[in-house]
């Protein structure tokens, strides 16, 4: 349960920050949003998010991020956010081109259904939300990005998010091991969100690659102009930056070759109701954006067609193109079924498609050495990971231990100077790694939350708090 707030202080101090963020935050066409992954690796933690009643929601991108990229990614399924750059599973700021800031621009899972006589595909992608009809509903339960002990790797929860008739819901979960630098994980769970069956649904992943290219020579409005490419062994998916030869003769045109950067989806395999389903997802191509998408969205009829081909293709066409990935391409889901699906996402920042294809094989060696889809369990039911959960703190600052650091958690004022309760774990408000608290702590935390500091050291890594809980704290 939330704790209340015991001053003025701590009432005032929240009100402030929740007035700070609507005024600050950057306003979407559709919906009121925050980017809460910060340029250059540097990432701050998410503020709380809930669910109205209304579907008019604060819709904030958390990040995940390995030891040399980072990806944004939100609770309605989306990841990329349209290039927003720098955490787009690009290398900036290591990257010799500092404009290379984005490899994957946009990306979702895609539900598809025949609804009468129409095609309609359900996704993120493309500023899609719930005031589309072809967009997702968030329904609550996110957890932000927390470093997993257990795993050696930063864990981001969607919470649950559905079609916008609450028919089908979709669950997702993003892992990103800090040993290891160019891969991500990513977990799709699909189920009955209304309790009722329902058939013929297909189920798949579309991703639009920008791998930073040149330019064609024609081309005055500079779009992106990747190769695609397939290696079937590996179910793995994959696009190519683009080299000109234009340029050649200019000196200092190009500090690296961009025919030497790639990105790519490989599927790891799925399951059906707890039980291996297929180690090969049904189809996989890469295609032509103008024939994927329409005036702003995906084209239903050009997707379906794609996707209900199996096997695997890619169109040779040198231009702007969208990697698509389907797992089911008529899936009956019982009231009771779920559907799971884990895929390799990785990019390259100056190699050959071989590196590409190692990182794919790093990637699926470390999920099946962590236990394959058993990682993903969640027998408490509480939205996380299990091998998550086992100790006392997962997130700096988040005194009463709800999953969030937020407006709620700024009674470290009142516990330390009014004698009020105290964090749910002491490592928790050790904001500097100091091994104890103090009001140093509290100096820390204003800044961070009110004045942009950079995001607080994690105690919860700390040997120091290991066998110490609840207060009294040191």
């Amino acid at each position: 349960m939330k704790s209340p707030f015991s001053t003025s202080l701590s009432l005032a101090l929240s009100i402030f920050l929740l007035a700070g963020l609507t005024a600050q935050a950057g306003i979407d066409k559709k919906t009121a949003s925050k980017q809460v992954g910060k340029p250059a690796l540097v990432r701050t933690n998410a503020q709380a998010y809930a669910i109205p009643a209304e579907p008019d929601v604060f819709l904030v991108w958390d990040t995940v991020q390995t030891s040399c990229l980072a990806l944004t990614c939100s609770p309605h399924g989306n990841m990329g956010r349209q290039g927003f750059g720098k955490v787009n599973m690009d290398y900036y700021p290591e990257d010799c081109d500092t404009t290379a800031q984005v490899y994957m621009y946009d990306g979702s899972p895609v539900i598809g259904r025949i609804i009468g006589d129409d095609t309609v595909f359900n996704s993120a992608i493309y500023d899609a939300t719930w005031f589309d009809e072809v967009g997702f509903l968030p329904q609550g339960g996110t957890k932000q990005t927390a470093y997993c002990i257990a795993l050696n790797a930063e864990v981001y929860h969607t919470g649950t998010f559905t079609t916008t008739d609450s028919s089908i819901a979709l669950n997702r979960v993003y892992i990103a091991p800090q040993n290891n630098c160019p891969f991500i994980i990513e977990y799709t769970r699909v189920y009955s969100f209304d309790g009722a069956a329902h058939d013929d649904i297909m189920i798949g992943e579309v991703v639009d690659w920008d791998v930073p290219w040149d330019f064609l020579e024609d081309d005055e409005y500079h779009y992106c102009v990747n190769y695609g490419g397939l290696d079937v062994p590996r179910n793995l998916v994959y696009q190519q930056g683009y080299e000109a030869t234009w340029d050649d003769d200019e000196q200092d045109a190009d500090c690296q070759q961009n025919d030497y950067r790639f990105a790519g989806i490989a599927f790891a395999q799925s399951f059906l109701n707890g039980t291996v389903f297929s180690p090969v997802p049904y189809s996989g191509f890469v295609g032509e954006f103008d024939s994927l998408t329409g005036l702003d969205d995906l084209d239903a009829g050009g997707l379906f067609a794609n996707m209900i081909q199996a096997g695997f293709m890619a169109t040779d066409s040198v231009e702007d193109l969208i990697s698509v990935v389907c797992y089911h391409p008529n899936l009956d889901i019982g009231a009771d079924d779920y559907f799971e699906v884990v895929n390799i996402l990785a990019t390259v920042h100056e190699g050959s498609l071989a590196d590409l294809q190692a990182a794919i094989d790093a990637g699926k060696a470390w999920y099946q050495s962590h236990g394959g889809m058993d990682i993903f369990t969640d027998v408490d039911g509480n939205g996380r990971i299990d091998l998550c959960t086992g100790t006392c703190c997962e997130i700096a600052g988040d005194l009463n231990g709800d999953g969030a650091a937020d407006p709620l958690d700024t009674y470290m004022v009142n516990w330390l100077w009014k004698g009020g309760p105290g964090p749910v774990c002491c490592a928790s408000a050790d904001l500097n790694c100091d091994c104890h608290i103090d009001p140093n702590d509290v100096g820390f935390y204003v800044g961070w939350l009110w004045k942009g500091w950079l995001n607080p050291c994690n105690a919860c890594q700390e040997e120091c708090w290991e066998d110490i809980g609840g207060p009294p704290c040191p």
